[in-house]
Parts: structure tokens; C-alpha cells; sequence
């Protein structure tokens, strides 16, 4: 496991916060729960991922080769904002940063997320695959539109830089559902050469530096 910090950028300690959780608990992995429903945009008016105040936020991580996660909700959404992202990681090349769920696409986001994808096709972006099948339901294993999704992924940004996720135990709270469904729908989407990169390699390269 590797944990990841948060920290709310608006709270009044914000800069301080950050310096304890860099600079005392060592932390290198920092997650932004930014969507509209359950994140900070669902408490704060939507505002650019990339404006002055997280920028800095971001340099600091930057500093240490540190890594951004982002829940950017879905489509539509104030907090889904590809071409803010691909300005965050033009800006600090040193830093990766990792986007859930592959941007959250609902069954009929298919041209948002090819869109989407495309402003965001930088190499230091990954994408994970957690929830996929969850955000395109109503659909029943091995979930055609998630697979659809998956093989979009595969030809715009290829599989160096996609990796399975799960976000259970929600994903998997209908009856019926398991987890090795959850390998097994995605093994079944993906070339069997790409198998050891999207489940192992590209998140322990990104999240533990390869070690």
C-alpha cells in the first residue's frame, strides 16, 4: 500500500498543512477529491484546478517529484476540467499525476471522453480504471461500454500509463458482483502483452517509483 495526503485548499492553513505533510510525515502522494458531488467543489463554488492558488499547491509537490491524484467527477460536471490538467502537467513536468476512474464517464460520455483524453494525452498523466463499470451502469458483467471505454483508452493514450482500480467496497455492492470480475472484465479488454503494465508495473512505477 501507499498512502496519499489531502488537504482542503481553501482551509486557512492550507500552506502550513501542506509543509507538516512533506515536510514531517513524508509524504509524496496527494489526493484531490475534486468532483462536484463528493468533493470539494461540492462545498466550494467550482473554481480552475489550475488557478494561482493550487498552482502553488502543486509546485511544491512538484519539488519533491511528488504525485497529484484527481477525481475530476464526470463530464459536465464544474470540476471536470481536461485542458486545466494538461496545463497543471505542462507546467511541472517533474511531477505525475494520475487521473480516477478515467475521468468518470457516464454510458453516453463517450465524445467527452475521447475530447477529454485527447487535452490530456501527456506522459506524465496516467489514467486508473477504478469504478469504471460502476459510473456506466445500468450495465450487466463484463460491461460492454467500460470495455468500449477501456480499448478508447488504449488507442489514444496506450498502456503505459493505464492501471485497474476497484474503489470498493461500493463497486461491488450489488449482488452477484466480485471482485474478480472487476480483473477479469478488464483482462478481457486488453491485449494479453498490456496485462502486467495496467495491473502492476504502471502504478509501481508511478506510485513507488519502481521499486
Amino acid at each position: 500500500f501507499q498512502a496519499a495526503a489531502t488537504l482542503d485548499p481553501f482551509c486557512r492553513s492550507h500552506e502550513r498543512i501542506l509543509r507538516h505533510l512533506i515536510d514531517d510525515l513524508g509524504f509524496t502522494v496527494f489526493k484531490f477529491e475534486m468532483s462536484t458531488g463528493c468533493g470539494i467543489m461540492g462545498e466550494h463554488p467550482d473554481f480552475p484546478l489550475d488557478a494561482p492558488f493550487m498552482m502553488d499547491i502543486y509546485r511544491d509537490i512538484a519539488k519533491i517529484g511528488g504525485v497529484v491524484a484527481f477525481d475530476l467527477g464526470s463530464p459536465g460536471d464544474g470540476s471536470n476540467q481536461p485542458e486545466a490538467v494538461r496545463h497543471i502537467a505542462d507546467s511541472f513536468p517533474d511531477m505525475k499525476i494520475a487521473v480516477c476512474h478515467l475521468m468518470s464517464p457516464r454510458k453516453n460520455h463517450k465524445e467527452q471522453l475521447i475530447k477529454g483524453l485527447t487535452a490530456m494525452n501527456r506522459e506524465n498523466i496516467y489514467f486508473d480504471l477504478a469504478a469504471l463499470h460502476w459510473k456506466v451502469r445500468p450495465e450487466e458483467y463484463p460491461f460492454p461500454t467500460a470495455q468500449e471505454f477501456i480499448r478508447i483508452a488504449l488507442d489514444i493514450i496506450g498502456a503505459d500509463r493505464l492501471m485497474w482500480g476497484t474503489d470498493v467496497p461500493t463497486t461491488i455492492a450489488r449482488p452477484g458482483l466480485t471482485i474478480q470480475m472487476l480483473i477479469d472484465y478488464i483482462k478481457d479488454a486488453v491485449p494479453a502483452d498490456s496485462v502486467d503494465r495496467i495491473f502492476y508495473s504502471n502504478a509501481e512505477s508511478l506510485y513507488f517509483g519502481g521499486k
